[in-house]
C-alpha cells in the first residue's frame, strides 16, 4: 500500500494526525516515533514539488496548481488574507470567516455550513451581526433584512447586554474544557505511555500553538487591551514556533 500523502488543502498539523494514525502505517511502522519521522518525510516530499505553500508549522498548507494558489493569494480590502490582522476575522482564534468588506458579511451567511455544527445558526449569525456593528452601518446593512427580522437583530442596549452574556458563558465554558484536559494530562504526568506521547515532535508544535494563543487570551482578557496597536503585540508569533 502506498504511503499517505497530502490531501487538498490539508494542513501540516492534519496531515501529520491522519498518517500517524493510518492503519497502514501503524502496521509498517509499529514504533511511533518512525511512523511520525516517516510521515514528516511524506509531508516534505510533497512540499518538495508543490507549486506554492502558504501558513507555517502545523497550520502550513500545500498548493499544486496556479489557481490553488491565486485562490490562496485572494485579497480582502485590498489586503492578502495572510496580511490581515485577527481582529479582521469573525473567528480571530482560527482566522476564519474574514470580514474586512460588506460582501464579506453576505458570504459569511452563505458559508455558514463550515462551521460543522460547531455553532448554532442563531448565534452565528449574532455574532456576524456584533462584528458588522463595530465596522459600520454598511456591513450591517449586508444582513437581509429579513434575516435581521427572524433573529431579531436589533441595536438596543438590553439586546447586545444579552448577547454579550451569551458569549461569557461560551468562552468560559471553552476555558473550562481546556483546563480540564490539562489538569487531566497532568494529573497523569507520571504514566509511561502519557510521557511517551508527550515527547511526539508533531504534539510539540501544536502544545507550543496552544500555549501561544492562551497567553493571548489571558492577556487580553486580564489586562484589557483595547487598541489595534496593542492587540497587535499580544497576537501569537507564527515565527517562534518549531518548525
Amino acid at each position: 500500500m502506498p504511503l499517505p500523502k497530502p490531501k487538498k488543502k490539508e494542513k501540516q498539523g492534519d496531515f501529520i494526525s491522519r498518517c500517524a494514525g493510518d492503519t497502514t502505517m501503524n502496521k509498517d511502522f509499529p514504533e511511533t516515533k518512525q511512523r511520525v519521522a516517516v510521515c514528516y518525510s511524506q509531508w516534505k516530499e510533497a512540499k518538495a514539488s508543490a507549486m506554492a505553500s502558504f501558513g507555517e508549522g502545523v497550520n502550513e498548507i500545500l498548493f499544486e496548481c496556479p489557481e490553488c494558489v491565486q485562490a490562496a493569494q485572494k485579497t480582502y480590502g485590498g489586503k492578502k488574507r495572510s496580511d490581515l490582522k485577527d481582529s479582521d476575522f469573525l473567528f480571530p482564534a482560527t482566522r476564519s470567516f474574514p470580514i474586512v468588506s460588506p460582501q464579506d458579511v453576505r458570504d459569511a451567511i452563505s458559508n455558514y455550513g463550515r462551521m460543522g455544527g460547531k455553532m448554532s445558526y442563531d448565534t452565528f449569525i449574532k455574532k456576524l451581526y456584533n462584528k458588522a456593528r463595530s465596522k459600520g452601518q454598511e456591513f450591517v446593512n449586508a444582513i437581509p433584512e429579513k434575516t435581521r427580522k427572524e433573529h431579531k437583530l436589533t441595536a438596543s442596549e438590553d439586546s447586545l447586554e444579552e448577547y454579550k452574556n451569551e458569549f461569557i458563558e461560551m468562552a468560559l465554558g471553552s476555558i473550562a474544557v481546556i483546563a480540564d484536559h490539562a489538569k487531566e494530562i497532568l494529573d497523569n504526568a507520571n504514566d509511561p505511555k502519557v510521557k511517551e506521547n508527550l515527547s511526539e515532535p508533531f504534539l510539540q508544535q501544536q502544545i507550543a500553538l496552544a500555549e501561544d494563543y492562551m497567553m493571548t487570551i489571558s492577556n487580553y482578557v486580564m489586562y484589557a487591551q483595547e487598541s489595534d496597536e496593542e492587540m497587535d503585540l499580544m497576537e501569537p508569533n507564527s515565527n517562534n514556533l518549531p518548525e
